[in-house]
């Protein structure tokens, strides 16, 4: 074995609260989502289409989505799955690592 890539994500951590944190930048817009509409946000594909349904410019909503405050919200609500430490026994071991996401870096 050569190499391990991991998404980061569902699979190392996992984010508490999505709802709360998908409902601070709609709010902004006079809108909400219940969990499972956020929870499809979150995790579905076509998110710019679900932007689109709400009657929210998308150069908008992700301009809102990328400030302090959902940062700081998202920070405070990812956490790590208690087997996280297998990344360092696999290191150890020689195996190359490999980190997926399409989170912010500093996320």
């Amino acid at each position: 074995m050569k190499a391990i890539i991991f998404d980061l994500d569902g699979t190392l951590c996992y984010t508490k609260n999505i709802k709360d944190i998908v409902n601070i930048v709609l709010k902004h817009f006079g809108k909400t989502y219940n969990k499972k509409e956020a929870e499809k946000f979150w995790f579905m594909h076509n998110r710019d289409k679900r932007i689109d349904s709400l009657g929210i410019d998308t150069k908008e909503f992700w301009k809102t989505f990328h400030t302090r405050e959902v940062f700081m919200a998202r920070i405070q609500n990812t956490h790590f799955f208690k087997d996280i430490d297998s990344l360092l026994v696999l290191h150890k071991k020689g195996i190359k690592l490999a980190l997926l996401t399409g989170s912010s870096h500093e996320i």
